[in-house]
């Protein structure tokens, strides 16, 4: 094989491995801000809550903790009367105490 040719492949292969690499970073990247994120709303969370036992383990569990964080919120602010809903787990945990702590409210679930 002459030398262009192999320079040529070698050229091609470091841009191939170098966009690879960068796609990598990318990714890892946004999944490393994903779990800061999970993990902050989880911290601010528990500190919003009042609850006297703790949360059930969120791993696995169809709701996240930004999501509890924005509807415990979400209740604080607002003040509904009623929520229904169709959780049965920690969803349901975070609306009562949104409820409790507004001191109003009556949840459907």
């Amino acid at each position: 094989m002459d030398q262009n040719i192999q320079d040529e492949l070698v050229k091609q292969l470091t841009n191939q491995v170098r966009k690879l690499n960068n796609q990598q970073e990318r990714n890892i990247k946004s999944q490393v801000d994903q779990i800061y994120t999970q993990l902050e709303s989880f911290f601010w969370l528990q500190r919003s809550l009042k609850l006297q036992g703790s949360l059930p383990p969120l791993r696995g569990w169809p709701v996240s903790p930004d999501f509890l964080l924005r509807l415990h919120r979400w209740i604080i602010e607002h003040k509904p009367k009623v929520i229904v809903e169709t959780g049965s787990g920690a969803s349901t945990l975070v609306i009562a105490d949104a409820l409790r702590q507004n001191n109003q409210g009556k949840l459907y679930s």
